[in-house]
C-alpha cells in the first residue's frame, strides 16, 4: 500500500484518510495483488462457490468473471463497512469493466447470493442495510487457545464482570481508545484493554 501510494496517511488520521484508506487497500491493491492468483486457482480447480469476507473483493470479481455464485461473510459487527459500500463503486466500476463484465453501478451484484451475518441484532447499526439473501447465523466463536500460561495481573482481577476492549486495526486511534476507556469507567466491570505498540 505505502509503495504504491507513499502520499496517504498510514495509519489514517481522520474520516476522509480512512474511507481514502480503504478505497486504495480494499479496492485497489487487494484486488490488484489476488486476483490474478485467484482467478488461475478457480480456473483449475473449479470450486462450486466462493467464500469471501465482505471486504475481499477480489474473491468477488474472480467468481463474477468465471460465474462462479459467491457468498459472503460479514465482518464487521455493526454491519458498518456495509452502510458505506458506495465508496466501492469507483473501483469496482473499473475493475469490472476491466474484466469484461456488465456494469452494476449500485453494486447489486456484491448481495446477489447468500450475505452471513455471524452477530447478534443488537449490535447492528440502524443504517446498516440487511437485504434479501442476508442471514443471520450464529455467531463464530473463538474456539482455539495457546499453551501460553495466563498472565498473572490477569488473574488478580476480581471475579465479576470483564470487559475486553481492543481496536484490531484501528490500533493507532487513542481519542477513540479514552472515549471507550471514559464510557467503562463508571461501570462495574473489571476492563482489560488490548493495544498494539
Amino acid at each position: 500500500m505505502l509503495r504504491r501510494h507513499p502520499d496517504v496517511s498510514v495509519p489514517p488520521v481522520d474520516d476522509k484518510s480512512m474511507k481514502q484508506v480503504r478505497q486504495l487497500m480494499f479496492g485497489g491493491v487487494a484486488v490488484e495483488l489476488m486476483l490474478p492468483g485467484l482467478l488461475e486457482a478457480c480456473r483449475s480447480w473449479l470450486p462450486d462457490i466462493v467464500v469471501r469476507g465482505h471486504l475481499a473483493l477480489a474473491p468477488y470479481i474472480a467468481a463474477e468473471v468465471l460465474g462462479i455464485p459467491h457468498a459472503t461473510i460479514e465482518e464487521a459487527a455493526a454491519g458498518e463497512l456495509t452502510s458505506h459500500e458506495a465508496m466501492f463503486a469507483e473501483p469496482l466500476t473499473r475493475w469490472r469493466r476491466e474484466r469484461g463484465l456488465p456494469a452494476d453501478p449500485e453494486l447489486a451484484s456484491l448481495r446477489r447470493y447468500l450475505w452471513l451475518v455471524p452477530f447478534p441484532p443488537s449490535l447492528r447499526h440502524d443504517a446498516a442495510p440487511f437485504g434479501p439473501t442476508a442471514r443471520r447465523i450464529q455467531p463464530l466463536i473463538f474456539n482455539e487457545s495457546q499453551t501460553s500460561p495466563t498472565p498473572g495481573w490477569l488473574e488478580a482481577l476480581p471475579l465479576g464482570p470483564m470487559v475486553h476492549v481492543s481496536l484490531g486495526s484501528f490500533a493507532q486511534r487513542p481519542e477513540l481508545l479514552r472515549i471507550i476507556v471514559d464510557g467503562l469507567a463508571e461501570e462495574p466491570y473489571s476492563v482489560v484493554l488490548g493495544t498494539t505498540t
